[in-house]
């Protein structure tokens, strides 16, 4: 890539919240997994742009949509190489036994992850080296007062050569063929 720009950037007025709404989720290491995403003006276009082997199933996750969130770290070494670091915090309400089981699955896994914020954009995170668990806890945030949360929280990361891929809105990603979205979800009883 040339290390030249052909634009700048205005300022946009204060119209973009912040956090993450839901999550799709696949197996780094599924057969189907993205392999390459392609993109159109720098987005995924509304049917075509990601390749994998074939259709691959993505499991829908609801995050507390005010304590998620994602943060990308331009890290640069002095060598001239340039990595970005992708943190991913996702704050899961509701503590009980079922999901117990699928949060201790989160943790030992490598994934990649569609995250949808709150403005309706979509990134791909952990596209070449996967996320991966950093961290988290199967919360009683304390368990003092009767308000207190009762959540899971846990932390993914992952260094890749690119940013997250912007895949534009919801539907970008949803509608590509090689996607397959598994909206079945835990009840919470």
């Amino acid at each position: 890539m040339a290390c030249t720009i052909s634009t700048g950037k205005a300022r946009y007025c204060k119209v973009q919240p912040g956090g993450i709404d839901k999550v799709y989720i696949i197996s780094r290491f599924d057969a189907n997994h993205a392999t390459l995403l392609g993109q159109t003006a720098g987005v995924l276009t509304a049917s075509s742009g990601l390749a994998a082997a074939s259709a691959g199933t993505y499991y829908e996750f609801d995050c507390d949509p005010y304590l998620s969130s994602l943060n990308q770290t331009i890290v640069v070494n002095d060598g001239g190489g340039v990595g970005f670091q992708q943190d991913l915090e996702l704050v899961f309400k509701g503590v009980y036994g079922a999901a117990d089981v699928v949060m201790q699955s989160l943790t030992t896994g490598a994934w990649q992850m569609a995250v949808l914020d709150n403005t309706g954009t979509v990134y791909f995170c952990g596209l070449k080296k996967g996320l991966v668990s950093t961290g988290g806890n199967f919360g009683h945030n304390g368990d003092k007062a009767i308000a207190d949360s009762f959540n899971y929280t846990l932390q993914f990361q992952a260094i890749e050569v690119d940013p997250a891929t912007n895949c534009g809105t919801e539907t970008n990603f949803t509608g590509q063929t090689k996607v397959t979205i598994d909206g079945t979800q835990l009840s919470g009883s």
